[in-house]
């Protein structure tokens, strides 16, 4: 996208957000206000070896980028409420900007006692330990597990606990893939669930399994005649660990991945797994470290028809450190280090490398702003 059109583009976004929030404001002020309108920034300074796919930013020479995200949620009519986050994102190497809507969905409330309710529209995915702490706010680190990508699917979600058990069931149009290794992913409906137990305070351990194609109809002329993008399935299947303790927070993942790649007759399976700990030193000041593993399947067609498929491995750690200014505002610093285990001859394709960023956090209430000083 052209840097000319982006400025117009995330006018719009802010324009719909913002009239939405009026509108609905205006209809619930007379329920208490029952709505708020947020934001979050995270400008983020990079310097990265050249070489990494998973790494490497502008051939290696210094970046920027930043995410502005807009937070709208209201309560429609009781036990009714409606969530927008509108995103705009830029950046000065090749990634260039966007702007969309990463979650657009309506939440009805069945109870309040023990929580159930049903999400239905743009959600964050239900899966694994990372799509509950993607925010930079709650992300101890600046970078992210690449075993998946968080994705924000077309889908129904009925959710809810019940004394020390959690659920999460869920129909979705996406699967969970990490398109660095993998061709884009395309629109078909697959389940996904979700099912934790927490046995003690602070402590919790889930599962979660989805299945279904992982392709899309953009490969349509690269598949063998009489095959449909659909024919190729992928399953997942994982457990996830949350473990804190005074100063110390543990988060950890494991899954398991089966995939059909086109041309091949074997299944190809591989597993992908990451632990993270943070420590809190002081009030204003943590440390985190991630370590992960990931044996994750990497396939692209050819133009002959063919494609290649592979099974290589990559250890990444990430360390940092980071200092609250207040309750609002934060300040991360990190480095990153990836390493990979290929055959002879594939090092050229999948070198190693390294990133270090520097990443500024800061979340704003936008009512606030238009509010008298005597209202504040």
């Amino acid at each position: 996208m052209s840097g000319d059109m982006q400025p117009r583009r995330f006018i719009r976004l802010a324009g719909l957000v913002l009239l939405l929030a009026t509108g609905l404001g205006g209809a619930a002020h007379a329920a208490e206000e029952k709505w708020l309108l947020e934001g979050m920034i995270d400008p983020t300074l990079w310097k990265t070896s050249d070489g990494s796919r998973l790494l490497a930013r502008n051939e290696g020479d210094a970046a920027a980028d930043a995410t502005l995200r807009l937070f709208l949620a209201a309560e429609l009519v009781p036990r009714f409420d409606l969530v927008v986050v509108g995103t705009a994102y830029g950046a000065t190497d090749d990634n260039g900007s966007d702007t969309d809507f990463e979650q657009a969905f309506v939440r009805y409330s069945m109870r309040k006692a023990q929580p159930l309710y049903l999400e239905a529209g743009k959600i964050v995915t239900p899966l694994g330990n990372f799509s509950a702490r993607y925010l930079p706010t709650v992300n101890p680190l600046i970078g992210k597990p690449t075993s998946y990508g968080v994705s924000y699917p077309l889908g129904v979600q009925l959710a809810g606990s019940l004394a020390r058990f959690d659920f999460r069931v869920a129909m979705v149009d996406l699967p969970l893939t990490n398109e660095s290794y993998l061709p884009e992913a395309g629109s078909h409906p697959r389940p996904a669930v979700a099912f934790g137990f927490t046995p003690l305070t602070g402590a919790r351990i889930g599962v979660y399994y989805t299945a279904g194609p992982y392709l899309s109809d953009e490969i349509d002329p690269y598949l063998p005649a009489g095959a449909a993008w659909e024919d190729y399935g992928q399953q997942v299947a994982g457990v996830d660990l949350q473990w804190s303790r005074g100063h110390v927070e543990l988060n950890a993942d494991y899954a398991e991945n089966s995939y059909d790649v086109p041309t091949y007759a074997e299944e190809y399976r591989g597993r992908a797994w990451y632990g993270e700990a943070k420590y809190t030193f002081a009030p204003r000041w943590f440390a985190a470290a991630r370590y992960e593993e990931n044996l994750y399947l990497y396939s692209q067609p050819l133009p002959n028809g063919y494609w290649i498929a592979a099974l290589p491995t990559v250890r990444a750690i990430e360390g940092g450190a980071g200092y609250r200014f207040d309750r609002l505002t934060s300040l991360k610093a990190a480095v990153r280090v990836d390493r990979w285990s290929v055959e002879p001859g594939e090092e050229a394709m999948l070198p190693d490398g390294w990133a270090a960023a520097v990443q500024l956090v800061h979340r704003f209430d936008v009512r606030s702003w238009f509010e008298s000083p005597a209202a504040r």
